[in-house]
C-alpha cells in the first residue's frame, strides 16, 4: 500500500477537529485519569471504538447514512437525550459534593470488567460519537478513491491514538489538583454546561436538516 500523505494529512486535520472538541467521551477519559482508574485500558478502548466506527464510515456506510434524513434526525435526537442526561448527572454530582458527599467515593477504583463496560457504554451509547466518526469523517472518506481511503483512515486513526493516550496520561498528572472538592465541583459544573451547549448545537443541526 502506497501512502498518500496529502490524504493522510487531510484525515489528521478532520479527525483532529472532531476529536479534540470537549465532549462526553473526552470528559469521561479525564475523570478516569484523575481517579487513576485503568487509564491505558480506557484510552485503548476509546481508540479501538474510533478505529471501528471510522472504518465502517469511510468504507461506504458513511456516505449512505448521510443521505437518510430520517436516520440523521433519529441519531441527532438520541444524541440530545444522551447529552441532556449527562449534563443532569454532572450537575447532580456537583451538588452532592457541595452538600458534603465523601469525595473519596469519586475516586473509588472500578474493576477491569466494569471499566470496560462503562467505557463502551459512554462511547457507543453516545450518538454524538457516531455523528463525528461515521457521518462526518466517514462520509468525507467515503468519497475518496479506494487507495486514498487507507491513507485518510491512517491519518484519522493516528490522531485518535495520540489524543486519547495524551489526554488520559496528561489528565493523570493533574490528579492531585482535583483531589480538592472545589476543583472537582468546577469540573462537574463545566462538564454539565458543555453537554448542554453540545445538545443545543445538535438541536440547531436537526432544525437545519428539517428546514433544508
Amino acid at each position: 500500500m502506497n501512502l498518500d500523505f496529502n490524504h493522510m494529512f487531510h484525515g489528521i486535520l478532520l479527525s483532529g477537529s472532531m476529536i479534540v472538541a470537549i465532549g462526553a467521551q473526552n470528559l469521561f477519559v479525564i475523570k478516569n485519569a484523575i481517579s487513576h482508574n485503568h487509564v491505558a485500558l480506557v484510552s485503548l478502548i476509546c481508540f479501538l471504538c474510533d478505529a471501528g466506527l471510522m472504518s465502517v464510515g469511510i468504507f461506504g456506510v458513511g456516505g449512505a447514512i448521510q443521505q437518510s434524513q430520517l436516520f440523521t434526525l433519529i441519531l441527532t435526537g438520541l444524541g440530545c437525550v444522551f447529552l441532556l442526561y449527562y449534563a443532569y448527572s454532572s450537575f447532580k454530582s456537583a451538588l452532592h459534593l457541595k452538600t458534603g458527599l465523601a469525595i473519596e467515593s469519586v475516586y473509588r477504583q472500578m474493576s477491569v470488567q466494569k471499566t470496560i463496560l462503562t467505557t463502551l457504554s459512554i462511547t457507543l451509547l453516545n450518538p454524538h460519537v457516531y455523528i463525528d466518526t461515521v457521518l462526518v469523517v466517514g462520509s468525507v472518506g467515503a468519497t475518496l478513491a479506494q487507495q486514498a481511503k487507507y491513507s485518510f483512515l491512517l491519518g484519522s486513526l493516528l490522531v485518535s491514538f495520540i489524543w486519547f493516550f495524551a489526554l488520559g496520561y496528561g489528565a493523570r498528572l493533574a490528579a492531585r489538583l482535583f483531589r480538592q472538592r472545589k476543583a472537582l465541583m468546577t469540573l462537574d459544573i463545566v462538564t454539565g454546561i458543555i453537554m448542554l451547549l453540545i445538545a443545543f448545537g445538535l438541536m440547531r443541526f436537526a432544525y437545519g436538516v428539517i428546514m433544508a
